[in-house]
């Protein structure tokens, strides 16, 4: 399954800085998924059994008190599930197919096995998810809309401001694992 994913892997933040041993023990659990436009990746407040990483297409993530509102969407290479498997145990929010797409999980037990022999992987998991798992209430884009430039913003602008926001965050993110990995392999 190695060589048939190596243009996925590279597109995996996760599996960039990681070694080799960690890639292949993940890649030799995860099972691919297609899911169609619209279709419920996760519902919040579902039991959390599996992690995913999207091969291609678009999801969105819904906002946890208002479905109607796009906390962000994500495209390949990303991943989403490490809150309820490493955190809270159930879905923090939902997540919508909003292009046909290809999706690989991996299942919690063998997720956590793995993370168990490599445990600066499931430190920085564990930091991305409490980072995520604090903008997932409509409250949190209300506060990002009033601090930006007062209440008159429209929807649009907001939703571009909050995606700028959080493509910084994914770079401050990256530059973080980075650091991480390194201080972790000099141990």
């Amino acid at each position: 399954m190695l060589h048939i994913n190596v243009d996925f892997i590279q597109k995996v933040k996760l599996f960039q800085l990681s070694e080799s041993s960690f890639i292949i023990a993940m890649v030799n659990q995860l099972k691919p998924i297609i899911c169609l436009f619209g279709d419920y990746i996760v519902r919040r407040g579902e039991m959390a059994d599996s992690m995913y990483f999207l091969k291609k297409g678009l999801i969105r993530v819904l906002c946890a008190d208002d479905e109607n509102v796009t906390l962000a969407y994500l495209g390949e290479g990303c991943y989403f599930g490490e809150i309820g498997v490493l955190l809270t145990g159930k879905r923090s929010a939902s997540v919508v197919a909003h292009t046909n797409c290809v999706l690989y999980d991996i299942k919690k037990e063998p997720l956590l096995r793995i993370l168990d022999a490599f445990g600066y992987h499931r430190v920085f998991l564990e930091s991305v998810g409490r980072q995520r798992l604090q903008t997932t209430y409509l409250k949190d884009l209300q506060q990002d809309e009033n601090i930006s430039a007062g209440a008159n913003m429209t929807n649009a602008s907001v939703m571009f401001e909050r995606t700028n926001t959080l493509s910084v965050s994914a770079r401050e993110m990256q530059q973080q694992q980075q650091r991480f990995f390194i201080e972790a392999r000099s141990k």
